[in-house]
């Protein structure tokens, strides 16, 4: 009985976090049954949206241009972490070969494609660990600020 209020207060809060969480969900990178309606940011990433926000986003540019500056980092934050598991394979696959000694098997580790990095340098003009520096100077920024240091 005295855990009652306690189970009570997490269920509402992890209750309230689904609904939050769902509404937040504007978009999605692949097509499904609910995000069925393809859109293209300008400057060429594209996405999918619901049929409520399809129609929502042709008449308020506002609020397309929210979405589309949130479809931007999310696409950066996917080509950062697709670019560090190309990467990572990448890595494996030349010391898979050098413990084989197998010299046709490191030459397809040295030519493995790293699309998501070259799209970053390309996009976004960074490298792989950018993000990652940034986010943490980002978190170093707002430390400073909520303590006035």
């Amino acid at each position: 009985m005295q855990f009652l209020p306690i189970l009570l207060l997490a269920f509402v809060s992890l209750f309230s976090g689904s609904l939050t969480q769902s509404s937040e969900t504007a978009f999605t990178f692949g097509r499904n049954a609910v995000y069925r309606y393809a859109r293209e940011t300008t400057t060429g990433i594209h996405y999918y949206v619901q049929p409520d926000a399809h129609a929502m986003l042709n008449r308020d540019r506002s609020q397309l241009h929210d979405l589309e500056r949130k479809v931007d980092q999310g696409w950066r934050r996917r080509l950062h972490t697709d670019c560090q598991y190309q990467m990572r394979q990448k890595q494996q696959m030349q010391q898979d070969a050098q413990r084989l000694n197998d010299e046709e098997k490191m030459q397809k580790a040295r030519t493995y494609p790293l699309h998501s990095c070259d799209e970053l340098r390309q996009r976004y003009k960074e490298q792989p660990g950018d993000f990652q520096e940034q986010g943490q100077r980002q978190q170093h920024r707002q430390y400073r600020h909520a303590f006035r240091i």
